[in-house]
């Protein structure tokens, strides 16, 4: 049987979904006067964040998601739809950001020069932020990838597939410090008249402490979101799947 998952991860986890919600709005609403489009960008950032904070730590959210092959197997669906979400929102925002680069005729790396000076016109967290954005949309897609894989694999007991996505959910979690730490990143390219410097530091601290502690919580108890169709198989399983996610 299955173990339960600890009374304290549980409400560790549901605590980490409503921060991650409240913080995603917040950011969203402080830029809602922005141009549609660089608004857009905030969103769907945000957005993503957000969704890799709630599938990463959904599945310790009820007392045993792995109570038998059905419970399992809603609940690794349910992980998959949310990290697709958090795919689409990725893709949403970038479509947004490089439309706007597109319509002002701004580099889509953030490296504008200003003629006169000959020197970079946006600071060093927005190039920063640009460079970082794009390696985690190569992983971010990647992963989604692996995890279909490892979907198929568990679920048809192929362990040749499963044996193959040994690294999802460690990759799984660089993306949320790497997502974490890249929102935490371009709020400071913006300055006080548009972003607070009160309200700055509330949105650094919980983007990046809200990631380590969803990592933390994936990291805790059994996470292994074993499919159990075939009883005889269980050992089988445990050794060919390496994956917490």
């Amino acid at each position: 049987m299955a173990p339960s998952t600890p009374f304290l991860l549980r409400i560790g986890a549901a605590v980490v979904v409503i921060l991650s919600v409240v913080t995603a709005f917040t950011i969203s609403h402080t830029f809602s006067a922005m141009p549609p489009l660089f608004w857009g960008h905030i969103a769907g950032m945000s957005a993503f964040w957000c969704f890799m904070v709630i599938g990463s730590v959904m599945y310790k959210l009820p007392e045993n998601a792995k109570a038998n092959g059905d419970t399992t197997r809603l609940w690794r669906m349910a992980h998959g739809i949310v990290m697709s979400l958090a795919c689409i929102a990725a893709g949403v925002g970038f479509w947004a950001i490089y439309s706007n680069h597109v319509n002002l005729g701004q580099s889509q790396l953030g490296l504008d020069v200003n003629p006169a000076t000959n020197e970079y016109i946006n600071p060093w967290s927005k190039i920063i932020h640009v460079f970082v954005g794009y390696a985690i949309l190569l992983l971010l897609f990647f992963n989604l990838c692996m995890g279909l894989m490892k979907y198929v694999g568990l679920s048809s007991m192929k362990f040749d597939l499963i044996s193959r996505t040994k690294n999802h959910a460690n990759q799984g979690r660089i993306l949320l410090l790497l997502g974490g730490a890249n929102v935490a990143i371009v709020l400071q390219a913006f300055p006080a008249v548009v972003l607070p410097t009160r309200t700055f530091w509330l949105l650094e601290a919980a983007c990046l402490g809200i990631s380590l502690l969803a990592i933390s919580i994936t990291m805790g108890g059994s996470a292994k979101a074993r499919e159990v169709v075939h009883p005889h198989l269980e050992e089988q399983t445990s050794s060919a799947e390496y994956g917490r996610l």
